[in-house]
């Protein structure tokens, strides 16, 4: 069973030098834990380990989740029609679930500070709009209110809002990229 070992041993190195900031609550749990803890979330449980769970994100640092609710993909999946199967196979599944984290642990006061900037930067690498519309308002990401949070979790915090957040659509050279393959452009944002 060499090759169990060789892994195991590389599981170890990767979590050597702990996360900054928040770091890792005595007892809280990591991201997917508490995705699977968390009633109404198993739907965002399941994106993130299609695009391979944790390893799917940056190493070190805190990351600050915005986690929508089951209802919020059932609503997504409707608009666009088609199934959580068809979308957990999506090739832009990755972006998608990287849109709904933002690297750093952004406390509630953190989010109305930035808010006054209007955006946060995503792990897609794109805006996520970001506002609180009264001075003790809750923020809204991506015109989405958050519902509850932060959850302290194992490197980083974890809101859960009401809408699933599509990442911008990509640019027309992007597109014409892709219909060169064969896949039309425009439809569904995914």
């Amino acid at each position: 069973g060499g090759v169990g070992s060789g892994m195991r041993l590389g599981r170890e190195t990767r979590s050597v030098g702990a996360p900054t900031g928040a770091g890792c609550a005595v007892g809280a749990p990591a991201v997917e834990e508490f995705l699977e803890q968390q009633r109404g979330t198993t739907a965002l449980l399941k994106a993130l380990r299609a695009v391979g769970g944790a390893r799917a994100l940056p190493a070190g640092g805190d990351v600050t989740w915005f986690a929508p609710t089951d209802e919020a993909f059932l609503r997504l999946l409707n608009a666009i029609g088609v199934s959580l199967d068809q979308l957990l196979e999506s090739p832009k599944l990755s972006k998608l679930v990287l849109h709904h984290a933002v690297p750093g642990a952004y406390t509630p006061e953190d989010l109305v500070a930035f808010a006054q900037q209007g955006s946060l930067r995503s792990l897609a690498d794109a805006t996520l709009e970001l506002e609180v519309p009264a001075p003790e308002g809750v923020p809204v990401v991506g015109n989405c209110p958050i519902r509850e949070g932060p959850h302290q979790i194992c490197g980083g915090l974890v809101y859960v809002v009401d809408c699933v957040l599509p990442p911008p659509s990509p640019e027309p050279v992007e597109a014409r990229a892709s219909s060169v393959e064969g896949v039309p452009g425009g439809g569904a944002p995914f």
